[in-house]
C-alpha cells in the first residue's frame, strides 16, 4: 500500500512539474519603429494645430476680453512704485468691500509682479501677464514685534508693495522700522495683514510670517481679486492710477 501511495505522489508531482515548467510565459513582445525627431525644425504640424484650433479659440476670445482701463505707464521698481501701490490699493480695496475683512496692511513681493501696464484697455490677458501664479489671499495675523520684524524685512530688500485702508509708510529711526498708520505708530496687540498664500508661508524671506499663530485662507487668487477690481472699479472715464505717497524712506535703493 505504502508503494503505490508513493508511485501516485510521484506521478502527481511530475504532472505538476510539467504543467508549470510549459505554461505561457508572461512576457510580452511588440513589434515598433523609431521615430527621429528634428528638433532644429520650426515649422506647424497642421495636424496638430487642426486639434488645439477650437481651444486656442476659446482661450483667445477670454484673454483678450477687455477687463479695465489704466491712465498711464505703471511699471515696477524699488523702493516704491505706481504699479506696486495700485496693485496692493486694488487688493486692500476687494478685501475690504468684497469680503468684508478690514485688515491693516497689504503687502506683496517686488518679484511677484512680472509686468508693466500700459495706458488704455487691460484684458484679463494682460492681467494674467502681471500676476501669472495661482496665488490666493491670506491674512496672517502678527503682534507688534513681529509686525517691526515685517517692516525691517520689506527695508532690508529695498523696498515691498505695501498699503492699507489708512496711509501707510514704514519709517526708520536710528535703525529702527516701524509702520506708521495715519502719521502715528498704532500699538495694537494683534495686526492683521493681507498677503499671498507664498509670502505667508515664508516665501522671498518673510520667514516672520511663520511666527504667525493665526492664518486664514480666503480661496481668492490674487489675479481673479484684480480682474474684479478693473471690471468693477476702471473704466474709460476713469482709468486705474497710481502714485508715490513715500510709502517706503527714499533712502532705499531703487532697482
Amino acid at each position: 500500500m505504502y508503494s503505490k501511495l508513493r508511485n501516485v505522489g510521484l506521478l502527481a508531482f511530475v504532472a505538476l512539474f510539467s504543467v508549470s515548467c510549459h505554461k505561457t510565459p508572461l512576457t510580452e513582445y511588440h513589434t515598433g519603429q523609431l521615430i527621429h525627431f528634428d528638433s532644429t525644425s520650426t515649422s506647424e504640424d497642421e495636424r496638430v494645430l487642426k486639434l488645439i484650433h477650437p481651444y486656442k479659440t476659446q482661450i483667445d476670445s477670454q484673454m483678450n476680453e477687455v477687463v479695465g482701463y489704466c491712465a498711464e505707464s505703471m511699471s515696477k521698481y524699488r523702493p516704491e512704485s505706481p504699479l506696486g501701490n495700485a496693485v496692493v490699493d486694488m487688493l486692500m480695496n476687494y478685501t475690504t468691500h468684497e469680503l468684508q475683512i478690514e485688515p491693516d496692511v497689504c503687502v506683496m513681493n517686488f518679484g511677484g509682479l512680472r509686468t508693466a501696464l500700459n495706458p488704455g484697455k487691460i484684458t484679463r490677458g494682460k492681467v494674467f501677464e502681471l500676476m501669472p501664479f495661482d496665488n490666493s489671499l491670506v491674512v496672517v495675523e502678527l503682534n507688534q514685534k513681529q509686525l517691526d520684524k515685517l517692516a525691517a524685512h520689506i527695508l532690508s530688500k529695498g523696498g515691498e508693495p505695501i498699503g492699507g485702508i489708512k496711509q501707510v509708510r514704514i519709517i526708520q529711526t536710528n535703525g529702527y522700522a516701524q509702520f506708521s498708520f495715519d502719521q502715528a505708530i498704532n500699538i495694537k496687540e494683534r495686526y492683521q495683514i493681507i498677503t499671498s498664500n507664498y509670502l505667508a508661508n515664508g516665501g522671498d524671506g518673510f520667514s516672520v510670517f511663520n511666527e504667525s499663530t493665526k492664518k486664514t485662507e480666503l480661496n481668492v487668487l490674487i489675479r481673479d481679486a484684480l480682474v474684479h477690481q478693473f471690471i468693477h472699479t476702471t473704466s474709460a472715464n476713469k482709468p486705474l492710477s497710481g502714485r508715490l505717497e513715500g510709502r517706503i524712506p527714499n533712502s532705499q535703493n531703487n532697482e
